[in-house]
């Protein structure tokens, strides 16, 4: 779990945020007043929610049960390393790893169907299938 939002976070900061900053830096050094500068922001923000996938409500649904489940994995684990009952805890542990890896099938899946249309997700997806940054 850690590892894939480690990736995320990467795919967020590196893949997204960072060149698209860069592009926006542009524009607003070619913008001739406050309206170019204003497109220019504008432009930048939808640039960067597209390439987050928070245009896609199917998949800001997953992303959100996929940070439920790890944000609540957190929570026993650490409850579990205080002394909590361990069989419990440890039944619900692989409960909400089994949610987890059936939320990141269906984010793979929809990463997948949708890369011939928005190609910037492609990488994210051959990357997510693969295995290369998500392993719970």
């Amino acid at each position: 779990m850690l590892h894939f939002w480690r990736s995320y976070e990467h795919y967020v900061s590196f893949e997204v945020l960072e060149p698209t900053w860069a592009d926006m830096e542009n524009s607003l050094a070619a913008a001739p007043d406050t309206d170019g500068a204003m497109k220019a922001h504008g432009a930048f923000l939808d640039r960067v929610m597209a390439l987050t996938m928070l245009f896609r409500p199917q998949l800001v649904d997953t992303l959100a049960r996929i940070r439920g489940a790890s944000l609540a994995f957190a929570a026993i684990a650490a409850a579990t390393a205080e002394g909590t009952d361990d069989a419990t805890a440890m039944a619900q542990l692989r409960a909400l790893d089994a949610a987890f890896e059936r939320e990141m099938g269906a984010l793979r899946e929809r990463l997948r169907s949708i890369a011939q249309i928005e190609p910037h997700l492609a990488f994210l997806a051959t990357r997510l299938h693969t295995g290369d940054g998500v392993k719970s």
